[in-house]
């Protein structure tokens, strides 16, 4: 016996939001009583899922109307989630314990935070998967990036000991022509750069992730507000290239520290300057270009690609 039959008079777009606030709504809760066996992402990832999805609105290529929710696909939602909240449970703690030391307890516990993402396949019907998939593609890719890339801390920390001697590097090489005789002597965990009057140790804190995740979050809601709008492949160039030009202007802002220290009497660090600067500048220059134009009027809307 359906209990949502209300979604029969809905859009089809509006039908497959609210099955996903559903699934936002059961991992918060999964969250909030295990936060040691979950993640934080797939919750992010869903809800800018949701987001476009509501978004979408009945854009061409149209969304099939969905079934309503039967009780049976309700119930295997939740159990599945019981389930999964009664593992986190007994083992997630544990498990967490392990992965410090352990890669091969690491890769499972990362996979273990994943499988909140599984019960939301009980409320799509499998046979019209397709019907749903295909349509939807532009938004799952692009909340399959979010949940791949947004904030990459770990990502960082893993990277650090190869990524912070080509910023020592780049940095060395922008300084240079100012300063002669700067050298860079590695650490187990950062790296020196050795400068005529002062010197600056290069950290994780000099990675740029504040800087990027500001950016992510300035590009996520500009996805949000005009998504109907956006045309997907370009989009996906700008973020790349948007990923890319802040970890540069990192690089830049870390020279004009390095610099003004060693240079003057009084050092200058343009940090959130610097990164808003870039943020307008790129925002300024690839808004007209990543955007299609409207339709015009009498026109079937088309989500742009």
């Amino acid at each position: 016996m359906p209990i949502f039959s209300v979604a029969t008079r809905t859009t089809p777009s509006a039908q497959v939001a609210r099955r996903i606030a559903i699934s936002v709504a059961a991992m918060t809760v999964q969250y909030w009583i295990a936060p040691v066996a979950h993640s934080w992402r797939p919750i992010l990832a869903f809800s800018f899922l949701f987001l476009l999805v509501s978004r979408r609105g009945d854009t061409h290529p149209a969304l099939a109307p969905l079934p309503p929710l039967s009780t049976w696909a309700l119930t295997a939602f939740i159990g599945m989630h019981f389930v999964l909240l009664a593992l986190a449970l007994r083992f997630g703690r544990d498990l967490a314990i392990a992965a410090e030391g352990s890669a091969l307890a690491a890769s499972v516990l990362v996979a273990s935070k994943l499988v909140v993402l599984v019960p939301i396949l009980a409320l799509f019907p499998a046979r019209r998967s397709r019907s749903i998939l295909l349509p939807l593609a532009p938004e799952l890719a692009a909340a399959t990036i979010a949940l791949l890339t947004f904030d990459p801390d770990k990502l960082f920390k893993l990277i650090w000991p190869v990524y912070s001697p080509a910023i020592a590097g780049a940095m060395s090489f922008l300084v240079r022509p100012f300063m002669s005789g700067t050298h860079l002597v590695p650490g187990l965990d950062h790296v020196l750069v050795v400068g005529p009057a002062r010197d600056m140790v290069l950290d994780i804190s000099c990675s740029g992730l504040k800087g990027l995740v500001l950016f992510q979050i300035l590009f996520a809601i500009i996805l949000a507000v005009e998504w109907k709008d956006i045309r997907k492949l370009r989009s996906l160039v700008i973020y790349a290239a948007g990923c890319l030009l802040l970890l540069i202007s990192n690089v830049l802002r870390l020279a004009i520290v390095f610099l003004t220290s060693n240079l003057t009497s009084d050092m200058v660090n343009p940090n959130w300057p610097l990164f808003i600067l870039t943020l307008l500048a790129l925002t300024w220059f690839t808004y007209d270009w990543v955007r299609a134009p409207r339709p015009a009027e009498g026109e079937v809307p088309r989500l742009a690609t």
